[in-house]
């Protein structure tokens, strides 16, 4: 049983939403996420077979090193962000007005490739497999000839359900900016007010 409760009011009190905070964190991984594809456009091959900067090179080199952390701690920051407030509008919002949150969240907008059974990738799903995924590898590939590798934009998810191995692929650009179209979406709704 709950103990005793300071609040004068009958209505649930649910987690804090801010949009505007979830929108920045979207901008914030996309920033993060281009430095990583970018960054081969101040790389050299170097005899060794090292990629060598030729403006930066500490900076560079240090990004690198963690550019592919802060982008998969970003993701499911987001996920776990936008999956709590399908919740709490699940709960809190009338059919009719969750109805136009749900349709954001089933967007299949070229998010990804599930390569198991069944489901479609959608927002909600991709968000899912983000927060559940046990692999989680940004994939890479070469420029030209140069020898230099890059994040392409897509991030490969491997995990189990009942001793089921999954496989998803999922488009970082096109996740981010169904999360930023669920925001504005609510924005214009004014669900959730500025506090």
């Amino acid at each position: 049983m709950l103990g005793q409760n300071p609040y004068h009011d009958p209505y649930v009190k649910p987690h804090p939403v801010d949009i505007k905070l979830l929108k920045r964190r979207c901008v914030e991984v996309l920033r993060v996420l281009v430095s990583g594809i970018n960054d081969y456009n101040y790389t050299e091959y170097g005899e060794s077979g090292v990629t060598k900067y030729f403006i930066a090179p500490n900076v560079f080199t240090e990004n690198r090193k963690t550019v592919e952390a802060d982008v998969v701690r970003g993701l499911m920051e987001i996920a776990i962000y936008v999956r709590t407030l399908d919740d709490i509008c699940r709960i809190l919002l009338k059919a009719d007005l969750y109805t136009v949150v749900q349709n954001e969240l089933n967007n299949t907008g070229d998010l990804g490739v599930n390569y198991g059974k069944g489901a479609e990738v959608t927002l909600r799903f991709c968000c899912n497999k983000i927060i559940h995924a046990q692999d989680v590898r940004p994939v890479y590939f070469m420029h030209d000839d140069s020898g230099v590798w890059s994040m392409n934009g897509d991030i490969e998810l491997i995990g189990f359900l009942n001793a089921e191995e999954w496989c998803v692929s999922i488009n970082m650009f096109n996740f981010l900016e169904g999360v930023f179209k669920l925001c504005d979406v609510l924005e214009k709704a004014e669900l959730f007010d500025e506090n």
